[in-house]
């Protein structure tokens, strides 16, 4: 199998110069891994990249096992609670 034409990004990992690239990869490493899947008999060979996304170190993109869901829930930060609201809610829960 081929691989897809890709370079090194400043961050350290390896890039795709525009997003169709980085959809082919993401193709093609799916493929792979499904490949592997049925050579083992097991779905639990490690992890397998889902999706792809814009650097912000290079103008290029990666691929990411990460789901879009985990990523959001380690960078956005949780909303927090004045203690007036913290004492309100405590209230309403006894």
């Amino acid at each position: 199998m081929k691989t897809v034409a890709h370079s090194m990004c400043p961050c350290g990992k390896r890039s795709f110069a525009s997003e169709r690239l980085a959809e082919k990869a993401l193709g093609k490493a799916k493929a792979s891994h499904r490949a592997r899947m049925e050579v083992v008999g097991s779905r639990r060979i490690g992890k397998q990249e889902n999706r792809f996304y814009l650097c912000q170190a290079g103008d290029a993109y990666h691929l990411t096992s990460e789901s879009r869901r985990d990523y959001q829930m380690r960078t956005i930060p949780a909303p927090t609670l004045t203690w007036e609201q913290f004492q309100a809610s405590e209230r309403r829960a006894a």
